[in-house]
């Protein structure tokens, strides 16, 4: 990862209840900013997929040649996980 910002947009499909929502739980990487945007994604009968867009931001000089953390989509009934794992450049 570079020291400029890099953005990843995302589409995801809902595979539970009708009319359900998550929200985002970050666990960022050590030396990354993480932000999801929206921080909340809403589903219904008629829209059964939702698209976000997740920012990395090197925050700090490391000497790790890479760092892991997780994206969180949590909702009343399930907690969805995405690996997130940075290669520092």
């Amino acid at each position: 990862m570079t020291s400029s910002p890099q953005t990843y947009t995302r589409t995801v499909t809902n595979v539970g209840s009708f009319n359900s929502s998550s929200n985002a739980e970050i666990i960022a990487p050590q030396g990354v900013d993480v932000k999801v945007t929206p921080g909340l994604i809403q589903f219904s009968e008629g829209s059964p997929k939702a698209t976000y867009s997740v920012t990395f931001t090197r925050t700090a000089n490391t000497n790790l040649p890479f760092s892991q953390g997780f994206l969180n989509w949590v909702s009343a009934d399930h907690v969805v996980r995405s690996p997130i794992a940075v290669l520092f450049a």
